[in-house]
């Protein structure tokens, strides 16, 4: 039951967009029928928010209206979203009355009912801002890593997105035990102390926002931690009208910085381009394509790379690949899921293997550097914006 009938009208693409935004994060089987709703509140200014919530995350979209006055309504937002997106006119009028809800544009006409907004739970409050960061660059990053997290949602701190913020930089990490994912990207972190402030967030949750369509690429998405005592326990981030505020993941990510080679016993750079196809063809044979192996041959500029899968009795397929090499020649084998998802996250027209020897991790960063210099230890790793650390499959004799 709404609080107050009230009327306001819209943009019909503006609301459509906003709604479906919203919906888009709401739970897909809510826990109780409300969480399902859509919450639609006007002020005396003429802003409209539409809100949602399954308690851990609340998502926000702010519009301006010529609104009758102040007022809320609860409506389900998967069907208001269904007819958003199919109203004929420019322009939707929606009024409540009682426990209705009538959807105007043009000639078409929808009457739904309400939901009982004291029965919703309340939106979690924005926490205060911290920093912003470019949304081109951010988002690019969010999906970079967000790859390397895992789905098994028992061991839910695998599941998550470390970020981690200074005053200059945000660092972002996730790992699955099998591969591992970091970049390092510049922020204006303003509201950041001396202190970094680390978050551990639902991969899933930032994953989904890095695909907010926004007006320009350098829009700033704004971050929000509630710093309070003891350990954040909630994140912000908002770009232009659209908001998230998602509980932080009770778990630590392990200490990855290890996991990051120092120096290499041997480097391979490779053209992305080719390789991420080579790789998709001959994974082709491969039972459950799970394994692939990439031997390294030569030295130099003439190195050769060369893929193969399968058995023979099965079905094989193998493919040669010009490369340059350094260092002693080295058999690897990946999961060649695990490896396109790597290959497939670097913007460079080169990707660097770097080993530190048979059946040990393999970083891949991008290739588009001066050619690697050898000291007695070995070549010498720079400390990249983006780097990928996978394990193979191990190697048997």
């Amino acid at each position: 039951m709404s609080e107050e009938d009230f009327t306001f009208e819209v943009p019909r693409d503006l609301f459509a967009d906003s709604v479906s935004w919203v919906t888009r994060r709401l739970p897909a089987r809510p826990a109780m029928p409300l969480l399902a709703g859509l919450l639609l509140s006007a002020d005396e200014t003429g802003e409209l928010s539409l809100g949602g919530t399954d308690y851990d995350l609340t998502a926000q979209a702010h519009l301006s209206a010529q609104v009758s006055g102040p007022g809320k309504v609860l409506v389900s937002g998967r069907l208001l979203a269904d007819i958003a997106k199919a109203l004929p006119s420019p322009s939707v009028r929606i009024a409540t009355e009682g426990t209705k809800v009538h959807v105007r544009s043009g000639s078409a006409k929808f009457t739904l009912p309400s939901m009982p907004v004291d029965e919703f739970p309340s939106l979690a409050e924005h926490p205060t801002p911290i920093g912003s960061a470019q949304a081109k660059e951010l988002f690019a990053a969010i999906s970079q890593v967000g790859v390397a997290a895992s789905r098994d949602d028992t061991l839910p701190a695998l599941t998550g997105l470390r970020l981690v913020f200074t005053q200059e930089g945000i660092e972002l990490a996730a790992t699955d035990r099998f591969r591992l994912s970091v970049r390092k990207l510049v922020w204006d972190g303003k509201g950041v102390g001396e202190e970094p402030l680390t978050a551990l967030v639902p991969a899933a949750v930032l994953s989904e926002f890095a695909r907010t369509q926004l007006e320009t690429d350098d829009a700033p998405v704004e971050f929000a931690l509630d710093q309070g005592a003891g350990s954040p326990s909630l994140l912000g981030v908002q770009a232009g009208p659209f908001r998230i505020t998602t509980r932080l993941l009770d778990a630590q990510l392990p200490d990855v910085s290890q996991l990051i080679p120092k120096r290499y016993s041997s480097l391979a750079r490779v053209e992305l381009a080719p390789l991420v196809e080579a790789v998709r063809r001959v994974s082709l044979v491969s039972a459950r394509r799970s394994q692939i192996r990439l031997d390294f041959q030569g030295s130099g500029s003439d190195a050769l790379l060369k893929l193969s899968a399968g058995a023979e009795e099965a079905g094989f397929a193998e493919e040669e690949l010009a490369v340059q090499h350094w260092g002693e020649p080295i058999s690897v084998v990946f999961n060649p899921g695990y490896l396109l998802d790597g290959l497939s996250t670097f913007r460079g027209e080169c990707g660097q293997f770097g080993f530190t020897g048979p059946n040990r991790a393999v970083a891949l960063v991008t290739g588009d550097g001066p050619e690697p210099e050898e000291t007695a230890e070995g070549y010498t790793a720079d400390a990249p914006d983006q780097v990928y650390v996978l394990m193979p499959v191990r190697l048997q004799g």
